[in-house]
């Protein structure tokens, strides 16, 4: 089951997806990519799309949504990548910004996986 989430990117402007299929390379079909077969073994997968600056993608196969680790890491990219799309510098000393909008790019993540998980379960109720 191909699964997306778009939201908007407060501030920073922008799209910022979230992805979930049976596999890495459904996830990525979800918003229009397609993936090499070197992306096989990929627990999950952060991505700004060439040639349309302002949208960013977390690509997640359904068994790596559980891997806290493969989300905590893959929200640090996304991060990185729309910091420096906009030309926002990392600051060691003053990372406030940075970790507010971290936890809200990791907060979205999660509420895609919820709505994913109850959609998910709704399709394979047995009536």
């Amino acid at each position: 089951m191909k699964y997306k989430k778009i939201f908007k990117v407060p501030i920073y402007k922008g799209k910022f997806a979230v992805c979930i299929g049976d596999n890495i390379h459904e996830a990525g079909e979800a918003i229009g990519l397609r993936l090499t077969e070197s992306a096989e073994g990929f627990l999950a997968l952060a991505v700004s799309k060439e040639n349309n600056k302002g949208v960013w993608a977390v690509l997640f196969p359904k068994e790596s949504i559980y891997l806290h680790g493969a989300i905590a890491h893959e929200a640090k990219h996304i991060v990185n990548y729309i910091f420096a799309d906009r030309g926002v510098l990392l600051d060691t000393e003053n990372d406030e910004a940075e970790c507010y909008f971290l936890g809200w790019v990791v907060d979205r993540i999660y509420e895609a996986i919820q709505q994913y998980e109850y959609l998910h379960k709704r399709n394979t109720a047995k009536p």
